[in-house]
C-alpha cells in the first residue's frame, strides 16, 4: 500500500504516482495507511488567478488585433496561453499550499492533491505554472468523465478515501461560493462520501459567478 502504488485512472502529477511526486515524510516514502488528512486545492481563482472571459477576451483582441476565436473559454487551453498567460497571477491559496508543504515533515502525513475542472489535455500547462512557484502535488485530477466539476470532484474525493483509509480530514481551498457551500454539506456525510470523515473548506477569492468548467 505505498503511495507509489496504483492510484490507476485520475491523471496525476508526474503521470502516476511516483516517488519524485514528493510524496514524502522525513520518515521515506508515505504509506496509504498513514495518511491522516488530505488538502485539496482548486486551481482557477485558488492557487492561481487566472483570467475570467471578460476582461480576457478584450485583452486577447488587444494583445493580438484579432477577437477571441472560440465560443467557450474554460474549455480553450489557448486562454492560459500567451498572451492570456501574461495575466495570469499568484492565486489566493498559493500562500497556504507552499506553507503546508514547508511544514509537512512537522505536521501529521498529509495528501496534497490538486483538483480542477480543466480537461487532462491541460496538464502540462497548468502544472507546468505550478512547477514554476514550487508547487508540486502528489495528485493531479482533471475533470474526466460525466458530471459536473463538483461532481466529479465528490468522486475523486470518494476514491481518495477510499485509497487512503485511514485519513480521518479533508480540507479544501474553493473560489467558488456554490461549490463551497456544497463541499460543507460533505462534513461528516458518509452518505456522500462512503465513509463520515471531517470536511473544512477554505472560501478564498472573490464571489465570481462563472459558468462551470473550471
Amino acid at each position: 500500500d505505498d503511495l507509489a502504488a496504483g492510484m490507476g485512472e485520475p491523471t496525476q502529477c508526474g503521470e502516476t504516482l511516483p516517488a519524485q511526486a514528493g510524496a514524502e515524510h522525513s520518515g521515506g516514502p508515505l504509506r496509504a495507511t498513514q495518511v491522516a488528512t488530505i488538502f485539496i486545492f482548486d486551481f482557477d481563482g485558488t492557487l492561481a488567478a487566472t483570467p475570467l472571459p471578460d476582461p480576457g477576451r478584450d485583452y486577447y483582441a488587444q494583445r493580438t488585433g484579432q477577437p477571441w476565436p472560440f465560443k467557450g473559454w474554460w474549455g480553450r487551453k489557448e486562454s492560459l496561453l500567451p498572451p492570456l498567460s501574461e495575466l495570469i497571477e499568484d492565486g489566493p491559496a498559493l500562500a497556504d499550499y507552499l506553507r503546508i508543504a514547508h511544514d509537512r515533515d512537522s505536521i501529521p502525513p498529509c495528501l496534497l492533491v490538486m483538483m480542477t475542472g480543466r480537461l487532462p489535455p491541460f496538464a502540462k500547462i497548468v502544472e507546468g505554472w505550478l512547477e514554476a512557484r514550487g508547487v508540486r502535488p502528489d495528485v493531479c485530477f482533471y475533470h474526466k468523465g460525466h458530471g459536473t466539476t463538483f461532481e466529479v470532484k465528490v468522486r475523486r474525493i470518494k476514491e481518495l478515501l477510499l485509497q487512503f483509509p485511514a485519513s480521518t480530514r479533508v480540507e479544501m481551498w474553493d473560489d467558488r461560493p456554490e461549490h463551497a457551500d456544497a463541499f460543507e454539506m460533505l462534513d461528516q456525510n458518509a452518505e456522500m462520501l462512503g465513509r463520515p470523515v471531517a470536511v473544512r473548506v477554505h472560501r478564498v477569492g472573490p464571489a465570481l459567478a462563472r459558468a462551470d468548467g473550471a
